[in-house]
């Protein structure tokens, strides 16, 4: 809902008859910083503003409100936002920095703690008990599908192995690959060819029982995810959730 308002909310500044090198606009990030300036490049995804020699890119997950303002107006800031809210600064051209800290790896996982905020750990460390919870999960998920399927040798450091890959390539597709549905398509599509051979090659299962495994594996994560969704739901119906 958030990102179909600030959609609409760049799409109606984009609608305004002005010529982009006239546009004078100013957003409200997420945090409560206020930024005004010389339009850039605006689209559903984004907008890039000229803050008097400065070029910040402002993401529409970070988007709160924009408005065209006059010239005078430009170079405007107020409250200072979070760092993890404050916009991703570009370079001369509007791309945004490749070492900035705010990367698309970043993004997703801050989108991922607003939607899930109660499994956001709350120290550094909590994150390697995170971690290992997960790679023991997708072991057993693993593990479970393939004896569903018939295996003749469902060996658990196998599972676990294929388990750790399957987090370890999940994360580096979430950290590199663009939201694109060509890209999308085609990940989903490798992804797919790629879990049947390891399967048929690990467990020695043959391709149908394989496809049984990897139904078995995609029905459990999708009662996994419904699950999350559930306990989302039950936070924010009694406040504890926003």
């Amino acid at each position: 809902m958030i990102r179909l308002l600030v959609a609409a909310l760049i799409a109606g500044c984009a609608a305004r008859p002005v010529e982009a090198q006239e546009r004078y606009v100013e957003v409200v990030v997420e945090g409560g910083e206020r930024l005004a300036g010389r339009v850039l490049e605006m689209g559903l995804a984004h907008v890039t503003i000229d803050l008097g020699g400065e070029v910040v890119r402002v993401d529409a997950a970070e988007l709160r409100s924009c408005s065209f303002v006059s010239e005078g107006a430009r170079g405007l800031s107020g409250v200072a936002a979070p760092p993890r809210a404050r916009p991703r600064r570009a370079d001369a051209r509007g791309a945004p920095n490749a070492w900035d800290a705010h990367g698309l790896l970043a993004q997703r996982i801050a989108a991922l703690g607003r939607a899930y905020p109660w499994l956001v750990p709350a120290a550094p460390a909590q994150w390697l008990s995170l971690g290992v919870l997960l790679l023991i999960g997708a072991g057993l998920l693993v593990h479970l599908s393939v004896q569903l399927a018939g295996a003749d040798r469902p060996q658990l450091g196998r599972s676990v192995g294929l388990g750790l890959f399957y987090l370890l390539t999940g994360l580096a597709q979430v950290a590199l690959v663009p939201p694109h549905t060509f890209s999308l398509g085609a990940i989903v599509a490798l992804n797919g060819a790629l879990s049947l051979f390891l399967l048929c090659r690990l467990f020695g299962v043959s391709r149908g029982q394989a496809l049984v495994a990897q139904s078995v594996e995609l029905g459990l994560a999708t009662l996994i995810y419904a699950s999350a969704e559930l306990v989302s739901a039950l936070l924010r119906s009694i406040g504890l959730a926003a």
